[in-house]
């Protein structure tokens, strides 16, 4: 056989394969929720901004609904999108929507050896055990809150140096929450200028950006699942988890701050009248319903999380008029959760009110989910809104922001929108502001 010949079989060849791929694969679409068609190797990319997978999503929701389907390739992927949908399965069927599907970015390097991407009897297991050793360390207690206030506390006093001149806060506010990590997981905190912080620091922007490719998305007695690789990577996640989430999100809440001074001003004028002086308590949080208020408007706002990474269902399970067979993808969109016009008014808009009610009380939205939902929901999230709050007070306690532009000049559109919402580079003025003591208990 020559060559010409040759080449001619194995391109025949090929493309039967790849026929039969996709002929198997559409018959399999007819049981699936409605989506775009897909087409062979590339599945429904065609359909997609790969710069903005989240709009190309809430693009897709409203010409499917708040269920569909999309194409990695030739796996199929269900899309949940809106408040109901969302709670129809990750919170009321938790234990069929506790798998975790395959994520190349990450699953190739950890090899399941860390709580986000393990499954079954090995996830149950390191979860409960980084529960447990973080309550173990203080998240959730009198001694951490004394951790983080310490921090915050260093980084008022580096702030200061710049004596009111604009700086871009997200470095600095890196650093801090980084710190706040490591001295739960190590003990010790490091200098702003260490270097193997600012190593931390960058793997963690980096690691962030790599999920936020749209290419990274293609009875007996239990086995010990504790090694050396288990330990690593768990620190590993709980230290990328608890510093780039977390900084993005305080990055978000001042940029928000400059954007709105009017609330800004309210925030400030409740902490002095409940705080004044003293250093803030993460109980005082009870007596500021506007701080709370704009605390988890900015969250909803912000919307640093707006896709959760995917799901794989862990037994077969019927929802609505389907029946999806165990191994099947899914993937939340929480943004559309975060824009839902039935749990928010006006969501395109910032408005503290949607946690108010008409006397000016804080009330809880169970539609914000920045922290997820269901079993893979973030274990690390007392930690995180103990930190969110103390340190909006400790900063707004010692300075005065401002901007060096308008407030109507300022961008608030994210510069990532993959698996994250990275906010834009600003600079933000610290003048030092001196402490009112509180005009009512």
């Amino acid at each position: 056989m020559d060559l010409y010949s040759l080449c001619t079989v194995i391109l025949v060849v090929l493309i039967s394969c790849l026929m039969a791929i996709y002929g198997r694969m559409m018959l399999e679409r007819v049981k699936l929720p409605p989506g775009p068609t897909p087409l062979p190797i590339i599945g429904t990319l065609h359909k997609m901004n790969v710069s903005n997978i989240v709009h190309s999503l809430m693009k897709l929701k409203k010409t499917y609904g708040d269920i569909f389907t999309i194409y990695e390739g030739n796996r199929p992927c269900v899309v949940l999108c809106g408040y109901e949908a969302i709670k129809e399965t990750l919170i009321d069927k938790p234990e069929e929507f506790s798998g975790r599907a395959y994520f190349p970015s990450v699953s190739d390097f950890t090899k399941g050896d860390e709580l986000g991407f393990s499954n079954g009897e090995k996830w149950k297991e390191l979860r409960n055990f980084c529960l447990i050793t973080l309550c173990n360390f203080g998240m959730g207690k009198r001694s951490i809150e004394e951790r983080i206030k310490e921090e915050a506390g260093y980084l008022i006093d580096m702030l200061r140096q710049k004596n009111g001149s604009p700086i871009d806060p997200k470095h600095h506010i890196h650093c801090s929450v980084a710190n706040v990590i490591c001295s739960v997981l190590f003990g010790k905190r490091f200098d702003y200028q260490d270097e193997e912080l600012q190593k931390l620091v960058h793997c963690s922007q980096y690691n962030v950006r790599i999920m936020s490719n749209p290419w990274g998305l293609e009875e007996k007695k239990n086995p010990n699942y504790y090694n050396k690789n288990t330990m690593l990577m768990n620190i590993m996640v709980l230290i990328f988890a608890g510093t780039e989430t977390m900084s993005n999100t305080l990055t978000y809440l001042f940029l928000l701050l400059l954007k709105h001074p009017n609330v800004a001003e309210k925030v400030c004028q409740e902490i002095d009248d409940v705080i004044g002086c003293r250093p803030p308590n993460y109980e005082d949080r009870y007596k500021m319903p506007y701080t709370e208020a704009f605390i988890h408007e900015a969250q909803r706002y912000a919307d640093v999380v707006p896709l959760s990474l995917p799901y794989e269902l862990t037994k077969a399970t019927q929802l609505r008029n389907y029946t999806f067979r165990k191994g099947t993808v899914f993937i939340a969109l929480l943004s559309s959760v975060h824009n839902d016009k039935t749990r928010f008014n006006n969501p395109e808009h910032f408005n503290p009110n949607n946690f108010l009610d008409e006397n000016g009380k804080f009330k809880n939205n169970n539609a914000l989910m920045p922290f997820s939902a269901g079993k893979r929901i973030c274990p690390g999230m007392s930690l995180a809104v103990m930190e969110i709050f103390l340190y909006v007070i400790t900063m707004l306690q010692n300075f005065t922001i401002k901007s060096p532009v308008p407030p109507e000049e300022i961008s608030v559109a994210p510069v990532g929108v993959g698996l994250a919402h990275i906010p834009p580079n600003y600079e933000i003025c610290l003048l030092p502001r001196s402490c009112s003591p509180k005009s009512k208990d």
